[in-house]
């Protein structure tokens, strides 16, 4: 048995799990995930080096990929079939695509016997990739990418998978012809900038596909806020129509002391009528939408909820679902400490606003809640920190969202709290183009 060659079979079969999981997955310590890790790497290691000398050269790649795709989709019953086939061969490609390359980058050392460290130089390539994945894997989305790549990519994914396995195959021929060497390498290579030319393209694919998808989750979100407003303005028209109805009634009677009592009624009923909800102008008719619905929910919390825009939100460049992100969920948590506490004896208050100071923008919310304990100012915004103790599967990833939300557009988030108030101050540099805008509104306004 050559342990080196059974070494480097261990240790990539515990690089493909550990990529598979990276990628679908965000805690690898789970005890369920390591066992399926740990019952992978043991199985599929002795399985590959199995068919590495029991199975002709080339085709036993084909086996251990089959058996690889059979093996994680048994363990992981999670996700379909077909996006373990794809995840699976996707990294299978790419380590041979890694392994062609490292081929290229020998060829000058032909003559020298360097098999184990060039097996070290393709397991350390290999690990690299494992570095991209878990660096990029929430700023590129790759299990959107995996799920969303479609019947013709990985039919294209699949032929490139056979053309690596074609290539390596003829390398142990070609190699015996020194005429034919730079043909092959220049084959190489070609078929290597192609596999990066379909990953680029379908990756492009991938984020226009995303753009459009978050467009309309925005609009469909838009809807479901305009369908509330809708129901809380027919409950106010019924309430008014039952006021209208009571007064026309006074009329109909025609008693002496009507005008009195149409009076009196009136001015009991002004001083107790209040909007169920409030209407801003933020810059961003999503925005208004959702805001007007959570002032309803606060108004029937009896919180007063403040909203004042000194310049409107079109001044930053974000899209529309991520800044409806960060402030919904800034606003819910909010809007949560203040209905779950009952400690609180004063009047409840949640305040929006927004203002421009030496050109940034600063987002504040703020609310007059129980004051944040050190411990949770430290970690709420660790993915799957949670303060609540129930439904703590669901929770921690509010806040997580975020700040990784406000760090992409460049922004800044600081958190103060006290007895008095708490609040999120988001700040975020506004584009040199559009200083000369928010200037002259400043100049108008002064």
């Amino acid at each position: 048995m050559d342990s080196f060659e059974y070494f480097c079979c261990v240790i990539e079969s515990l690089m493909i799990i550990t990529i598979y999981n990276t990628v679908f997955y965000n805690y690898l310590l789970k005890p369920l995930i390591l066992l399926k890790t740990l019952i992978f790497t043991a199985v599929c290691s002795v399985v590959i080096y199995f068919v590495t000398f029991a199975v002709p050269f080339g085709l036993h790649s084909f086996v251990a990929v089959s058996f690889a795709i059979l093996l994680v989709y048994i363990l992981d019953r999670h996700n379909s079939f077909l996006s373990v086939f794809k995840l699976t061969l996707l990294i299978f490609t790419s380590f041979i695509c890694l392994e062609i390359l490292c081929i290229i980058a020998i060829k000058p050392f032909k003559d020298i016997h360097i098999d184990n460290i060039f097996g070290l130089v393709i397991l350390f390539s290999k690990f690299l990739v494992l570095l991209f994945v878990r660096k990029y894997k929430e700023k590129l989305k790759l299990a959107d990418f995996i799920k969303n790549l479609s019947l013709v990519d990985t039919y294209i994914l699949s032929c490139l998978f056979i053309l690596e396995i074609l290539f390596i195959i003829i390398n142990r021929f070609m190699t015996q012809y020194d005429s034919y060497l730079i043909l092959y390498e220049i084959l190489l290579l070609t078929l290597f900038l192609g596999f990066v030319l379909i990953i680029c393209f379908n990756f492009k694919k991938i984020v226009r596909l995303e753009k459009i998808n978050h467009k309309y989750v925005v609009q469909q979100e838009h809807i479901h806020n305009l369908e509330s407003l809708v129901s809380i303005v027919r409950k106010e028209k019924h309430d008014f129509a039952n006021h209208l109805n009571t007064i026309n009634a006074i009329c109909i009677l025609n008693k002496p002391n009507s005008v009195d009592r149409i009076k009196t009624y009136l001015s009991k009923i002004g001083s107790n009528i209040k909007v169920d909800y409030q209407m801003c102008d933020s810059g961003n008719d999503y925005l208004d939408g959702l805001l007007a619905v959570k002032s309803n929910l606060a108004y029937e919390h009896r919180i007063k909820f403040d909203m004042w825009f000194e310049m409107p939100l079109d001044l930053l460049d974000i899209e529309d679902s991520d800044l409806i992100s960060i402030v919904s969920n800034i606003v819910d948590n909010g809007l949560e400490a203040l209905i779950t506490n009952d400690n609180i004896h004063k009047k409840k208050v949640m305040t929006i606003s927004t203002y421009v100071d030496n050109d940034i923008y600063h987002i504040s919310v703020s609310n007059n809640g129980p004051q944040i304990e050190d411990y949770a100012m430290k970690n709420m915004f660790n993915r799957g920190f949670s303060t609540k103790a129930y439904k703590k599967n669901d929770r921690g990833y509010g806040l997580y969202i975020v700040k990784t939300l406000i760090e992409r557009y460049d922004g800044t988030l600081r958190v103060t709290s006290n007895e008095d108030e708490t609040q999120f101050l988001i700040k975020f540099k506004i584009e040199e183009e559009k200083v000369g805008q928010v200037r002259s509104h400043v100049n108008k306004e002064n």
